[in-house]
């Protein structure tokens, strides 16, 4: 399970015979809910913010709510994400080091988790400025 959205201006047929690939070039974005969660990392979440936040009833982002959403999560960048990237470095990350983590990553992966959430930031904020771009409205299935 996860998240999914598309740009609505771009043709979705392109994205099944990609399999689902995420592609900002096509207007694909997806993540899913488990540990590589991107949102979590800001503190976000999907279900809670992007659903019942920013989307409208018919399960869309407009323009001035992507925007929004944009100005969110660069406001949160460095008092919540490098925080929390910097605790996962450190051991001590919410999302992979509760008391009841069955997995224990090792000083190399976190590095490696690191880098992914960066460049998973990277891509997200380049899909939603291109919707932005395009003058688009975001479809996302949740």
């Amino acid at each position: 399970m996860g998240c999914d959205m598309w740009i609505s201006k771009l043709p979705r047929k392109q994205q099944y015979a990609r399999g689902f690939k995420p592609s900002v070039n096509l207007g694909y974005w997806r993540d899913s809910y488990n540990k590589s969660n991107l949102l979590w990392q800001f503190g976000m979440s999907y279900w809670a913010d992007i659903n019942n936040v920013y989307c409208s009833r018919s399960g869309r982002l407009s323009l001035k709510r992507t925007q929004h959403l944009l100005d969110e999560l660069e406001m949160r960048r460095k008092p919540i994400f490098e925080k929390n990237l910097q605790a996962l470095l450190d051991h001590k990350n919410r999302v992979w080091d509760d008391k009841d983590a069955r997995e224990i990553l090792s000083d190399e992966d976190r590095v490696k988790w690191v880098a992914r959430y960066r460049s998973d930031y990277r891509e997200f904020r380049r899909f939603l400025k291109r919707a932005l771009a395009l003058k688009s409205s975001i479809i996302c299935s949740l």
